[in-house]
Parts: C-alpha cells; structure tokens; sequence
C-alpha cells in the first residue's frame, strides 16, 4: 500500500458538519466557472479541507434533511413496489434465485468468518431507477447473507451540497489557489454498521436513499478509503466489499479546477486490490462499471438484478 493511501485514509476520518443546499433543476456548472488550471506532471490527489465533510447515520440524516413524514414514507413505499411490479414477475424471481444461491454456498463451505460492506453510489444520476435497483439489491443481499450467517454493513456516499458546498467558498475566499485538489463537502452514511442479519424485509431500512435531496455528487476514491478502513476493524477471516454504482465518479467543482482526470479511480483500486485484504466487487446499475472494477457484473435491467447478486456472491463467496 502505497504512503499516500495512508495519508488518504487517515485524513478521510476527520470529518466535520456542513447545513444542505436545495438540489438544482439540474446539475450545471458553478456560475464562477473557469477553465481547469493545468494538471502538472507529478499532481497526486490531494483534498483542499476535510474541515466541512460530514459521516452521518441513517438515523441522523432527519437532522440534516428534515425529517420524514408518515405520507412521505408511504410514497417511498410506493415507487418501491411500483418499481417490482413488473407483470414477468422478476422480484419473485430474483428472491428464488438468490435463495438458491445461498442453499448451495451454504452445502459447499462453511461462511459465517465472514463480513461484508455495501458502497451504495449516492451520486444524482442514481436519482430515478438507480437507486430503487441499488434497495432492491441491498434487500436480496440480506436475505442471502442471512441464510449464510454473514455480517453486513451498508454505507452511502455523497456531498453536502451541489458546486462544491463551503470547500469551494473558502477555496474562493483564499483567492482560487490553482490546482486545489478534491473541492467538495463530503457526507458519509452509515446506514448499518456491521452486524448480523436479521430475517425480514430489509427494503424499509434503507427508504431513506431515495430522499430526493439526498443524491448528489459522487467520489468514489474517498468513500473505498472510508468503506475499507471500517472493513478492516472488523474481526473476520473474509472481507468483502461490494460497491454498487451506476458510472465514473463526478463532481463539478473538483473536476473543474483539477481536470477531468483527477477524481480516476485507477489508483485507490489498485491499492486495495495490492494489499489483498479485501475482496473489492462492485455490481453496476445501468452502466457497466468493469473498466473501473476488475470484478464487476452488470445489471442492465431490474430484471437482471437477481442474477448481478448470485452471480457476485457465487463469486465473492466460493471456497478457497
């Protein structure tokens, strides 16, 4: 492991508050937009402050959004099971075949010196089908886990705002030092920590991900950091960590300064996948995700999502 991903992922826990911004009608922009200040040759990824990114629970997130309502929890209810009404009856489905699954890891090896990490991509695009797909996944990852005896935790990944949030304020309060490295306020959720899982629906725990508000701009390099030093305090013979996202990473106000290439996820994977630590997957929702992660399955449709979620345990999980 290279000594920058040390210095990363020691930095990435000192972490503070920062109050939300409305979401645009679109993602544009900031109106001080400048052209990219060249990258130098020997740039490494850098953070101008930390000062203003925040780690929340789900629970903690009514404090920083406005809580929710009993109707508002009932539409959510409802996109969700709007979402697997599907009349080939695939929700069913998938549930059939992820139990199989589970039946035969269970008959092959012994699993329960195992924990396992969701990354759910929090970004704006996940906004509509994405991130129904990205609950539907977590809900059929917990039954299969907990057929298996495996613990699970499930993070998220975010920013406080659109267009760099308070990061890009002092950055222009400082005079728009040039080359400013990661210019955004990062919010962090702990949806559940890592735990054994309990039998019955998990979708209700995880309705608070399609908060409207909530999606926003994704960096994805910093949120593995995060997701794998709080993987590697749990005590367990295997660990996974399962990334679920619908594309590259992106935030304006970083990649407007920085150049298109700096928020690259090349580097943060090859380190993970060196230590050799951490089983890194990812399942990508939509998009196809394999050229950032080596060990990646596409589920293009709903329909596929069963299918993305056998085969990534099946693969994750097979005897060694």
């Amino acid at each position: 492991m290279s000594s920058w991903f040390d210095r990363l992922a020691e930095r990435i826990l000192a972490l503070a508050g920062v109050p939300s911004a409305e979401i645009p009608d679109r993602i544009a922009p900031p109106p001080e937009y400048s052209p990219p200040t060249p990258r130098p040759t020997d740039f490494a990824y850098k953070i101008f402050t930390t000062g203003f990114d925040e780690t929340v629970s789900s629970g903690e997130l009514a404090a920083r959004l406005g809580p929710l309502s009993p109707a508002d929890i009932d539409v959510m209810r409802t996109r969700l099971v709007e979402f697997r009404g599907d009349p080939e009856a695939w929700w069913a489905a998938a549930q059939s075949q992820v139990s199989s699954i589970a039946a035969k890891l269970d008959a092959a090896n012994e699993q329960s010196d195992t924990v396992v990490t969701v990354l759910v991509d929090h970004s704006g695009s996940m906004r509509h089908d994405g991130i129904l797909s990205a609950v539907s996944i977590l809900e059929l990852t917990e039954l299969l886990l907990g057929k298996l005896g495996i613990h699970l935790e499930v993070l998220g990944f975010t920013t406080t705002s659109w267009k760099g949030g308070r990061s890009r304020e002092l950055w222009l309060e400082r005079g728009r030092p040039p080359s400013p490295g990661r210019l955004c306020d990062l919010l962090h959720i702990v949806y559940r920590p890592a735990s054994s899982v309990e039998p019955g629906p998990a979708s209700d725990r995880y309705l608070a991900m399609l908060r409207q508000r909530l999606l926003r701009e994704n960096v994805d390099g910093e949120a593995l950091l995060w997701a794998a030093a709080r993987l590697r305090t749990v005590p367990a013979r295997r660990r996974i960590l399962l990334v679920l996202s619908d594309g590259a990473p992106g935030d304006d106000s970083t990649i407007s300064q920085n150049g298109v290439q700096f928020l690259d996820l090349q580097e943060v994977v090859e380190a993970l996948q060196h230590a050799g630590d951490i089983h890194l997957c990812a399942i990508g929702i939509g998009h196809d995700v394999a050229p950032y992660y080596p060990n990646a399955v596409l589920a293009a449709t709903r329909a596929d999502i069963g299918r993305a979620v056998s085969a990534t345990f099946e693969q994750a999980l097979r005897p060694a």
